[in-house]
């Protein structure tokens, strides 16, 4: 295992790339929400993202993101839209004062069929981290890929992770290293078996972007850190 600028590679079968190391800072909630954008499609055409018409981010790339950007909370439209200004998918939410939210930017531009297309789904998270405590999150970023199950220390965690779906942020004690195993379903395959010492503080967002002998000769997963916010 090599580290390299808070990233890290685990040579031979999982691939891990496009980590962005970033300060922790202070949020005032008052009066708004906060959405994180990542783009966990494998197309690396840029994208923008909006919130009521106004321009939140521009992210080019599998794993590029803009962590917890502020909005006014209430009804509100997101859309992304692809370099000509076409809008990919538009979706109405309430976002809650003082809320924090994650938009998943998933799909291909040539999709079999809809289920393929570029969409994107939204969660409900917490990004605030304990005391010796980071947070993990995995992302299922395969159109059609089979279904996963993750454990920590051999303890399941999540099963049955399907395309478009997120684990929610797992907390995880730093005090020593964890293993951290997904496998695939039905067949029981391990495509990420490892010790990792997760650092206190820290967010980690895990996108599954390649599964070997489904949509890949290998496996591969990208990963996002970046510290945890305290919320005023």
């Amino acid at each position: 295992m090599k580290f390299l600028n808070s990233c890290f590679t685990l040579i031979a079968i999982i691939l891990f790339s496009a980590c962005e190391h970033k300060e922790v800072e202070g949020l005032e909630s008052e009066g708004k929400a906060f959405i994180t954008f990542v783009h966990a499609s494998r197309l690396n055409g840029g994208y923008s993202f909006y919130v009521n018409g106004e321009k939140q981010a521009f992210i080019t790339g599998i794993a590029g993101y803009e962590r917890l950007k502020p909005v006014k909370p209430g009804i509100s439209t997101l859309e992304v839209r692809d370099l000509n200004n076409n809008v990919i998918q538009k979706q109405t939410l309430n976002l809650i004062n003082g809320e924090q939210y994650t938009l998943y930017l998933i799909g291909k531009l040539d999709p079999v069929d809809d289920s393929e297309k570029m969409q994107f789904f939204v969660t409900t998270d917490d990004y605030i981290t304990g005391t010796n405590t980071a947070k993990l999150c995995i992302i299922h970023a395969i159109p059609k890929g089979s279904n996963l199950d993750l454990s920590i220390n051999d303890e399941p965690k999540f099963t049955g992770l399907q395309y478009g779906k997120a684990t929610g942020f797992i907390d995880i004690k730093t005090t020593a290293t964890n293993f951290i195993a997904l496998t695939t379903k039905p067949s029981g395959r391990k495509m990420m078996n490892f010790g990792f010492p997760f650092e206190s503080g820290m967010i980690y967002i895990v996108i599954v972007s390649e599964i070997k002998g489904e949509n890949s000769t290998t496996d591969k997963i990208n990963m996002i850190d970046f510290k945890a916010y305290s919320v005023n």
